[in-house]
């Protein structure tokens, strides 16, 4: 795996998140991905944790990562990010984030464990 290349894929699922585009976020997931966030008990499979990123995403009139720090792992890539946005309801929020993404040999993201605070 080469550093360059989660990079990018780290750049492309950012992209695709504040886009609003799923189709290229599911693209980038691998169909047996496991998704966990330390918010919900239970480790979501990828329709499930698309259908709670297109619910959350729904609820935001603008969402951004700011001030991103990333790392090259050997399985894939660390990033700390702020979250910041606006509701629907019309309230700014900033939600500190943490991911550790794990990539397959075929570029597809198969795990994401996501830390908020």
């Amino acid at each position: 795996m080469s550093k360059e290349r989660n990079l990018a894929i780290a750049d492309a699922l950012v992209s695709a998140v504040e886009a609003c585009d799923f189709a290229q976020v599911r693209s980038l997931f691998a169909p047996d991905i496991v998704v966990k966030y330390n918010v919900f008990a239970s480790e979501l499979a990828l329709d499930e944790a698309m259908a709670g990123m297109t619910r959350m995403r729904g609820m935001c009139t603008t969402f951004k990562y700011e001030d991103i720090e990333r790392r090259v792992t050997d399985q894939g890539y660390v990033q700390m990010a702020a979250v910041t946005g606006v509701t629907d309801a019309g309230k700014p929020f900033r939600i500190d984030a943490c991911v550790i993404a794990d990539i397959g040999d075929d570029g597809k993201i198969t795990a994401i464990k996501e830390y908020m605070d």
